[in-house]
């Protein structure tokens, strides 16, 4: 009978898993959606780069909700402990060094660096149309790093390894789900430019 039962709970797990990911695969179609039409027309800056881009971070936001209501649901709320600022313990992956790294100093220091590559990225975006110097835009860079690394984040990774935590026994679904999908659209953004 206990034979049963489990095989009973690994086809609903797998089923569950398998919604959650086309779910997951639609909801990266939603961002690419808003990456060419902005839920925001709004228009503060005389730059219309800047103004798309923040029309863009506006919009990927919302989808990063609906990424983590999708995760929130299918996971629940114990498996969201990714997203705890004052998390504690072992980091993965280690980055070589004796006994891994830890949550509560190297995740800090690796947050930072990717909000300053992106925002090294996202204040060369600017130069595209045209840019010229000015404060405003200059400050703006930061924030709008900050937004595309949780939005890429929240929509890329979380998800799976959240789901990958919780409905498997391996690590494995989280880190090829991530990988295949974030890299097949940044391999369709590439094929799309010029």
């Amino acid at each position: 009978m206990g034979g049963t039962r489990d095989v009973d709970r690994r086809g609903m797990r797998a089923v569950k898993l398998s919604a959650f990911s086309v779910a997951m695969v639609f909801t990266t179609g939603l961002l690419w959606l808003v990456a060419d039409t902005p839920l925001f027309q709004l228009s503060p800056f005389e730059s219309p780069v800047v103004n798309g881009v923040l029309n863009y971070q506006l919009s990927a936001v919302l989808v990063a909700g609906l990424a983590l209501s999708l995760t929130f649901g299918f996971a629940g709320r114990v498996r969201l402990s990714y997203l705890n600022l004052k998390r504690r313990g072992a980091l993965r992956p280690y980055f070589a060094q004796p006994g891994g790294g830890r949550w509560e100093s190297d995740g800090w220091y690796l947050g930072l660096i990717m909000v300053m590559v992106v925002g090294m990225v996202t204040f060369f975006q600017f130069f595209s149309g045209g840019f010229t110097f000015h404060w405003a835009y200059i400050a703006l860079v930061i924030p709008f790093a900050a937004m595309n690394a949780f939005t890429e984040e929240v929509i890329f990774r979380l998800p799976y390894v959240t789901m990958g935590d919780n409905d498997t026994d391996s690590r494995v679904y989280g880190l090829v789900m991530g990988s295949v999908v974030f890299g097949a659209v940044m391999l369709f953004i590439l094929s799309q430019t010029p």
